[in-house]
């Protein structure tokens, strides 16, 4: 990563997994979700 924007999209990235992965119809339904800060 180059800087903490790259980080960030990353973050988002990776815990937008379970939605693009069909697990969950919204990102808040996942029972892992508690990163607050992306």
């Amino acid at each position: 990563m180059r800087n903490e924007q790259d980080m960030a999209g990353l973050a988002r990235y990776i815990v937008a997994n379970p939605l693009r992965a069909g697990l969950v119809k919204k990102l808040g339904d996942y029972p892992l979700w508690d990163a607050i800060w992306v």
